[in-house]
């Protein structure tokens, strides 16, 4: 399991734990607070097997390296993840602040772009390395189009040229878009609040994979009592 998908569990945790706070029916809370449960042990354990995987990796045989008079210095490595988002018909623009980038020889910067991920590297910015790296992204983009341009104030522009033009994204990753149409369903004032969460659970089960609906199946009915029960419909 990568790294992006603890994050990706991580996300759904924070989201059922607003479902929690927001429930006040107590088989919904209780369905609720097993999903979370059996979550959180899933991410547990899928953390546990990335650092087996990179302990093994480090404690591999390696040959010492040969120190020299002209050894290179590891230069230190900062992840960047905030940025400014907009969008044109044919592009989405991400703005990075980037110390020492307008100063910095275009060859510094490197980049990899795929149909739904891309990462960038700016090398010795300073004696230090920037990387970016974005997995999951809201729409396809054409990777051979897609450019990256050093701008004055130390500001690093990424666009990504989208597959489909005049196609609105409104976020950077798809699981940040649907996070926010199951907030605006919840939202709507015109709905019963409880009715809202119904909702956003049955939608979760509807969208979810064979692993997701077997959780959710089995939480809900465990929840369920005899008296006051609001059924939703599961097909298996």
């Amino acid at each position: 399991m990568s790294s992006s998908s603890i994050e990706q569990l991580s996300c759904e945790i924070v989201e059922l734990e607003k479902l929690r706070q927001q429930s006040q029916l107590p088989n919904i809370q209780k369905a609720i607070d097993e999903l979370i449960g059996r979550w959180k042990v899933k991410k547990e354990e899928q953390k546990k097997k990335t650092d087996k995987g990179t302990a093994e990796t480090l404690s591999a045989p390696t040959e010492a390296p040969k120190l020299t008079s002209g050894s290179v210095h590891i230069r230190p490595t900062k992840k960047l993840t905030t940025y400014a988002f907009d969008e044109s018909d044919k592009f989405v623009k991400l703005y990075y602040s980037v110390p020492g980038i307008s100063d910095s020889v275009p060859g510094t910067v490197s980049t990899d772009f795929h149909e739904n991920s891309f990462s960038i590297v700016c090398s010795d910015v300073k004696g230090i390395d920037y990387e970016i790296r974005v997995q999951g992204l809201c729409q396809a983009v054409e990777p051979e189009k897609c450019v990256v341009k050093q701008k004055s104030g130390d500001q690093l522009l990424i666009m990504l040229k989208k597959a489909k033009e005049q196609q609105n994204w409104g976020s950077l990753l798809k699981l940040e878009k649907e996070v926010g149409k199951s907030k605006a369903k919840t939202m709507d004032k015109e709905s019963d609040p409880q009715e809202g969460l119904m909702n956003m659970m049955k939608q979760m089960y509807d969208d979810g994979d064979d692993e997701m609906k077997r959780t959710i199946r089995k939480a809900w009915h465990e929840a369920q009592s005899k008296k006051g029960t609001m059924g939703m419909d599961m097909e298996p």
